[in-house]
């Protein structure tokens, strides 16, 4: 996660013009966040054009933070170590989807894909929502004419979440959301 430190301080009353003092700055890369597995339930709907489809999903994603390692610079203000914030974090995503099928409907195939829209994640006591990205790969078993099983993987991204933590600081956490094989 990236952290930015705004320097902006304010004088009442108004003092004379001083030496400027250091400018805002975003740390990249200053901390961290370890999770556990957790469960990830999606509502699928969509129009298959035979090796082309087109899906709109509704998903929910929750999990259980472990620790945030810290290895910040220290004009960062942060404290570098590794702290215990157990919690739950859990992600509301609605994303459209376009994927490409190989094979036939009947038996083994595979697909791959894209997805993009918007996701709002509950993190650290606090929420906000953001643009997010998906690429989705996995395989499937024609059950019946239109019923399947399947194996899928995705890689999750919701970029610029900026939570207040419960310290009453504002990082701005840039998170990469990965899903697990489900």
């Amino acid at each position: 996660g990236d952290t930015f430190v705004d320097y902006t301080t304010t004088q009442t009353p108004a003092t004379p013009a001083a030496p400027a003092g250091p400018g805002d700055t975003t740390f990249n890369n200053a901390f961290g966040l370890d999770y556990k597995r957790g469960s990830d339930l999606d509502l699928i709907a969509g129009y298959d054009f035979g090796m082309f489809r087109l899906e709109g999903e509704l998903g929910y994603k929750r999990f259980r933070t472990d620790n945030v390692t810290i290895s910040a610079p220290p004009a960062s203000g942060l404290v570098s170590g590794d702290y215990d914030i157990s919690s739950k974090a859990s992600v509301l995503s609605l994303m459209g989807n376009a994927l490409l099928d190989f094979s036939d409907d009947s038996g083994w195939s595979g697909y791959a894909g894209v997805g993009a829209g918007r996701a709002r994640v509950k993190l650290a006591g606090d929420s906000d929502s953001a643009f997010a990205w998906q690429a989705i790969a996995g395989v499937r078993y024609a059950v019946t004419p239109n019923m399947d099983l399947g194996l899928k993987y995705r890689f999750f991204n919701a970029d610029n979440v900026n939570v207040v933590d419960r310290l009453g600081r504002d990082p701005e956490l840039h998170s990469d959301l990965r899903d697990r094989p489900a």
